[in-house]
């Protein structure tokens, strides 16, 4: 078959993303994929010194990724931005702005027909009409009108809806908020929450050079860091356990400048995806601190079954998201008073890391890959027999 990824998140980005492990576990299966991820627009200029933007660049031609899978990120005449595209469509569809066209680029890239379109990014949803035999998926991968704060998001997600044969929501929190759409009242909705690539986290490797020295217990966050991070709990929990080691892993615009005063705290910046089992596998605990910000309710870190495979309990702060969540090795707390005795608590009566692996390999996304295969062919039976 042939899917047709967009994304928000282009590949190359220091963030690894739900749609491009099911890229990758498709290829890997046969499938045929395209990832297209968020255009380049002349916004991006304002970036010219960061990383971020070369990454973007060094895919503006289709380049293949991994076996079967092309990345294009295409360049766009328009900010691609919920607001422009609310005012764009009906009058001019979004994709349109793509130079060259987009349908002309997918052709040369061997994509003259396509199975499946799965909209991530339902910015791009427009696109899905190049391909008008093809099933489309919607996967919101958050409530995106709360984790961007802005209101244009509803109206371009009941576009992507009126396109789509069916929903495939990563939290129950994100279906419940889909289903609130008239657009959404005769679609099918599953929720498949986001998964792990369970080889990569759980095959043994050496301990990183940056923990070597550090006092145990070693808690980890890895992650965004941004306003759905909660600081002012870690550095609580620093002060409150001087002891123990606290290991910051990301990038993002919050002031972290409390925490680098702690002689306990080690913030280490963005390290590489691949690099990431060396330094999970030689902590004691991970952490999931997330703040109050409402982007969090429908979250579902891909970070929880990333910290089991590699064998680590999870202190996780209790949002409506996490509700979904019943697996041992998992304890929430509700306020940050109360982080420091639920992380001690599960430190004294750490779970063996084999269990806990083993419930991580049952959310592999090998797994979750083989379910999209089957939901789409289903839907492609009963529209044949509709």
């Amino acid at each position: 078959m042939r899917f047709l990824f967009l994304s928000h998140t282009n590949f190359g980005s220091t963030f690894v993303v739900g749609s491009h492990h099911l890229a990758r576990e498709l290829g890997a299966r046969g499938h045929h994929v395209c990832h297209v991820s968020a255009a380049v627009d002349v916004r991006h200029l304002a970036y010219l010194a960061r990383r971020s933007f070369y990454t973007r660049l060094a895919h503006i031609r289709p380049t293949v990724v991994a076996p079967n899978v092309v990345s294009y990120v295409p360049p766009a005449l328009l900010p691609m931005t919920p607001r422009i595209v609310d005012r764009l469509e009906p009058r001019l569809r979004p994709h349109r702005t793509i130079v060259p066209p987009l349908h002309r680029t997918l052709r040369r890239a061997g994509f003259p027909s396509c199975d499946a379109v799965v909209i991530d990014h339902p910015v791009l949803a427009s696109a899905a009409e190049l391909f008008p035999e093809a099933t489309v998926v919607y996967r919101p991968t958050d409530v995106y009108v709360d984790l961007r704060g802005d209101p244009h998001y509803a109206a371009v997600e009941r576009r992507a809806l009126r396109r789509a044969h069916l929903v495939v929501a990563t939290s129950s929190v994100v279906a419940h908020h889909i289903e609130a759409y008239e657009e959404a009242r005769q679609l099918p909705i599953r929720v498949c929450p986001n998964g792990v690539q369970f080889g990569h986290f759980s095959s043994p490797v050496p301990e990183a050079a940056e923990l070597v020295g550090l006092d145990h217990p070693r808690l980890i966050y890895v992650g965004a860091i941004d306003a759905r991070l909660d600081v002012a709990a870690l550095d609580d929990l620093a002060r409150a356990r001087p002891g123990w080691s606290l290991v910051i892993v990301g990038a993002g615009p919050s002031d972290l400048s409390c925490l680098r005063r702690r002689p306990n705290v080690h913030v280490l910046g963005t390290v590489p995806y691949d690099r990431l089992p060396a330094l999970l596998q030689h902590a004691d605990l991970g952490l999931l601190p997330l703040s109050d910000h409402p982007g969090n309710d429908g979250r579902s870190p891909m970070k929880l079954y990333e910290y089991l495979a590699a064998g680590l309990p999870v202190v996780c702060r209790n949002t409506m998201g996490m509700a979904d969540v019943r697996t041992p090795g998992v304890a929430r707390y509700s306020s940050a008073n109360e982080m420091v005795a639920v992380t001690e608590r599960l430190l004294g009566t750490r779970p063996d890391r084999p269990s806990l692996q083993a419930v991580a390999s049952t959310h592999d996304w090998g797994v979750a890959s083989e379910s999209l295969v089957a939901e789409v062919v289903d839907r492609r039976r009963r529209r044949v027999h509709a």
